[in-house]
């Protein structure tokens, strides 16, 4: 099950699971699904075509184009989810997470053996107006979520933020490195790890697995025979077939971008093509995560059973500056898809000049404008080699030797747009 389906990593994660699964869009076409299966006693033929309402859009999947394109990057890119894997994706309107009654019709409905959780408050600035909000969703929410998962012996995937650290260190974060959000956005990130950790920690193993046991006489008959056929089908979720609670995984990421939602670097695309200049930040150092990329990490760490807390991020690290300025020198070599009612056009922005400036420069030209501005680390590169260690007994192969460079991803996520020929909307 994967929350917070509207967002640009939650949409990224619904395309490859599209590519090969049965994915479904809304409660509403799982509990369809169930319907059928309850008639007719038989699971319908896997189909990886999303199993929907009437009104409801196909989930987004990747052209074959892009697919070979990934497959020269990633190893074993085609393996990332099983075919009989049921994969439900849920907006905001199946599953607030601040909303306990929400969450538990949820959980009672589908009893996911996995939870990857995408909902997010990430409006950096904003959360400085809004810290009981922002709280809400990336504290209290994520909560609520670690619970259900502690009750019915779910697996808890929880995607956090660079934005837990001041900035000081000289070096990239590791995932030991001592925590110190700035913002009312890090802090309230932060709030949902020791979140998680306090759910996972107030009950003894034993109590947690009777409250699971419990759990279970509150499913349908068709319900539990289903979830006990795919727990047995599964050898990745034989631990949850016995009752054992899976422990948590943390994954940190930072500057995520893709050709969905809002970032940085679609907002750049935009200004670069309509302005003259453009003041870009120059001494804030960070690691620039292409969505694609760490949805396979996520994929990855699913079928390994990987748990704990890690970072993900580029392998080397840049600047805002720099960042920008490779954006306008790829852009200029692609034809890009201008996300809005308008189609492809060539995107020109090889006449806009970029300015370098410090961010407590930028700070107080935002601060003039009468502008909320958060304060943010100097330096949120990650350290993203501890993953890729565990996880390279299970891939079955090397990636490209340049796959987790921000340039290659970069580069690879623009000539994406390109291909894009329609809107997509999960």
């Amino acid at each position: 099950m994967i929350t917070g389906a509207k967002g640009q990593l939650a949409t990224v994660l619904t395309m490859q699971a599209s590519c090969n699964s049965r994915c479904f869009m809304s409660l509403a076409s799982y509990k369809q699904s169930l319907a059928r299966q309850s008639v007719d006693q038989d699971i319908e033929p896997k189909s990886s075509s999303c199993q929907s309402s009437g009104n409801e859009s196909n989930p987004p999947k990747y052209s074959d184009e892009q697919r070979q394109m990934m497959s020269r990057l990633f190893a074993n890119i085609e393996r990332l989810v099983e075919s009989d894997w049921q994969v439900l994706c849920l907006q905001r309107k199946d599953c607030d997470v601040t909303s306990e009654t929400a969450v538990n019709h949820v959980f009672h409905t589908f009893m996911p053996q996995v939870v990857i959780n995408c909902a997010a408050f990430n409006r950096v600035d904003e959360a400085e107006e809004k810290p009981c909000r922002a709280q809400a969703v990336n504290g209290e929410g994520v909560e609520l979520l670690a619970k259900w998962c502690v009750r019915i012996a779910a697996k808890l995937v929880h995607i956090s933020s660079d934005y837990v650290f001041d900035g000081q260190a000289n070096n990239k974060y590791s995932p030991q490195s001592k925590t110190a959000p700035l913002s009312a956005y890090g802090r309230s990130k932060l709030s949902g790890e020791q979140l998680i950790a306090k759910a996972y920690s107030t009950e003894s193993t034993q109590a947690r697995n009777s409250k699971w046991m419990h759990s279970k006489q509150d499913l349908s008959l068709n319900q539990e025979r289903a979830r006990q056929q795919d727990l047995q089908a599964h050898d990745s979720r034989s631990l949850t077939a016995t009752g054992i609670v899976p422990e948590p995984l943390i994954i940190r990421t930072a500057w995520l971008y893709s050709p969905y939602g809002d970032n940085f670097v679609k907002t750049m695309l935009r200004l670069q093509r309509d302005c003259k200049t453009l003041n870009i930040v120059a001494d804030q150092m960070g690691s620039p995560t292409w969505a694609d990329a760490l949805a396979v990490m996520i994929w990855r760490a699913v079928r390994a059973g990987l748990s704990g807390l890690y970072h993900y991020g580029a392998s080397n690290t840049c600047t805002w500056f720099e960042l920008a300025s490779k954006i306008q020198a790829f852009s200029n070599e692609q034809v890009l898809q201008c996300e809005g009612e308008r189609s492809i056009e060539q995107v020109d922005t090889s006449s806009c000049q970029l300015i370098p400036i410090s961010l407590a420069e930028y700070r107080k030209q935002q601060h003039k404008k009468g502008r909320v501005f958060a304060l943010r680390p100097l330096n949120s590169s990650l350290e993203s080699s501890t993953i890729h260690q565990h996880l390279a007994p299970h891939v079955g192969g090397n990636d490209a030797p340049n796959a987790h460079q921000w340039q290659t991803q970069l580069q690879m996520m623009l000539k994406f747009m390109g291909m894009n020929n329609e809107r997509h909307n999960c």
